[in-house]
């Protein structure tokens, strides 16, 4: 797996915090031994330093193999932090050296070359096992933040993919109505003109004209004010209502603060187009069709109910294409946190969707 941009500044400021620390503590404990005053502070801040420049290996090692089968991976690692630290120890030793008396150093080499290499082995000795583990601190660190960058990552892409393929079911099912519904308009204008109500037939292909333009505007978006949805569905209404003038009567019903909440578009129109199916179509009574919306804190609440009936009381709630889209719909844009209830009583069928509130435009998407 690809390793994408290292989070340099936090691996930077941790890198310095771990070596001002290490020179803290060592100048602390050669204070206590009494082997170092304040004058010599400057030895300590440059061992510091150095550590810092050397921790950047041991970052370049652990990206460079990270890529590697577990044991391979592990063992380069090892030895890397092993000769990183020996090359270290050594350096920071000769500078330590250096910087506190040059000349005696010299001296020290010209008389007697093998007590002075022992010297100098021993000192690093000592540093090397201390930078070991520093090193490998480092290295533990920066191996964590890359496999939490990893796993984000991962997650990101997986439900990047979710959405794309949410959005490819969104846009399928949405599909689904207009077929359904423009096969039934198409029907209602056939049978006006069947029985010579020409004028009526013509009004409601201009209702039809309407509802599709604000449906192809509506389409453009995944998401739509419940304003507009209920202003689509007016035109809906009142094309339909030329097909039962006597049996039909809408009525919309918005509640406060909930015209600028956001619903996917095309929600309810298949719960109305349920209504005058199996509730107006089949009654020789007016049958009242209610839109309403409401909402109670973040909760929005959207319902479509008639009080007909069936022509033979056949019909159970959750049947139909239009249910089952819409369930579908609210289940694949907002999971559990959405829920649609459909209920039968003796006045009719109520269908109430609950969904979480959200004005803002920036949810909107294309599907």
């Amino acid at each position: 797996m690809e390793i994408a941009e290292l989070p340099r500044r936090t691996l930077l400021i941790v890198r310095a915090l771990i070596w001002l620390a290490a020179g803290m503590m060592y100048f602390t404990m050669f204070m206590f031994a009494g082997r170092a005053d304040w004058s010599i502070f400057y030895v300590f801040a440059a061992t510091s330093v150095l550590g810092f420049i050397f921790s950047s290996p041991i970052q370049y090692a652990v990206v460079r193999f990270w890529n590697l089968p577990g044991f391979r991976r592990t063992s380069f690692l090892v030895v890397s932090i092993i000769l990183i630290a020996a090359v270290h120890a050594t350096l920071d030793t000769l500078m330590a050296d250096v910087l506190q008396d040059f000349p005696k150093l010299v001296r020290s080499f010209t008389d007697n070359p093998s007590k002075a290499f022992s010297q100098l082995l021993l000192f690093s000795g000592q540093t090397f096992e201390f930078f070991i583990w520093i090193h490998a601190f480092f290295a533990a660190f920066a191996w964590t933040i890359i496999r939490s960058q990893l796993i984000v990552e991962q997650e990101r892409r997986l439900a990047e993919a979710e959405s794309q393929a949410q959005k490819a079911v969104l846009s399928a099912l949405r599909a689904q109505v207009n077929p359904h519904f423009l096969f039934n308009a198409l029907n209602a204008i056939s049978s006006l003109m069947t029985i010579g109500q020409y004028e009526e037939a013509e009004e409601a292909l201009m209702r039809l004209s309407e509802f599709f333009r604000a449906s192809l505007a509506a389409e453009r978006r995944q998401l739509v004010t419940v304003a507009d949805e209920l202003e689509m569905l007016e035109a809906y209404l009142e094309m339909e209502q030329l097909r039962f003038p006597d049996r039909l009567r809408a009525n919309i019903v918005m509640g406060e603060g909930t015209g600028a909440g956001l619903i996917p578009s095309f929600l309810l129109q298949p719960l109305v187009e349920n209504a005058i199916k199996y509730a107006v179509a089949p009654s020789t009574e007016p049958v009242d069709v209610i839109i309403s919306s409401s909402r109670t804190y973040n909760v929005l609440r959207v319902s479509v109910e008639d009080t007909g009936t069936s022509a033979d009381g056949s019909i159970s709630p959750g049947e139909g294409v239009g249910l089952e889209n819409v369930r579908s719909r609210i289940e694949a844009l907002y999971g559990a946190s959405a829920s649609m209830n459909v209920s039968r009583a003796n006045s009719g069928f109520q269908v109430t969707i609950t969904l979480p509130f959200s004005d803002t435009p920036a949810a909107d998407a294309n599907p």
